[in-house]
């Protein structure tokens, strides 16, 4: 095999991602289950007082959805992309927002996991436990 038959299928793919724009998806960049610990539903409840209690919980599912919703009533969705990774963080990238509460959504999220407490915070707030593993659709 030599560079003529190896860079013309090879110059088609990088052409093809800069045409398309590649996705960089949940479980590109690590492997195993360190690289997705963000997977799954991660929930955090707490008193607010005079009888109320609030709960929130990220869902990030490995086709790059994601669900934020909780109670008083809040439903944001949205598309993302891994961005970064680096030893328990990883930041996402996120697109194509909807929800009653998307305007809330930022543009970046940065997640941060506590193997040792398993918890997630997302952009400082939290520590999200973990409720329920998401299968892949």
């Amino acid at each position: 095999m030599n560079a003529s038959t190896i860079l013309p299928p090879l110059l088609g793919i990088v052409i093809a991602c800069s045409l398309l724009g590649c996705r960089t998806s949940p479980s590109d960049g690590g492997s195993g289950a360190a690289a997705n610990f963000f997977l799954g539903e991660w929930s955090r409840s707490e008193d607010a007082g005079q009888g109320v209690v609030t709960h929130r919980s990220w869902t990030f599912r490995a086709d790059g959805t994601l669900l934020e919703s909780g109670y008083p009533a809040w439903e944001a969705t949205a598309n993302y992309e891994v961005i970064s990774r680096s030893d328990g963080n990883v930041t996402l990238a996120l697109s194509q927002k909807g929800g009653e509460q998307a305007y809330a959504l930022q543009d970046e999220l940065v997640l941060v996991h506590d193997p040792s407490q398993d918890t997630l915070t997302v952009n400082g707030a939290g520590p999200f436990r973990k409720s329920k593993v998401v299968a892949d659709p």
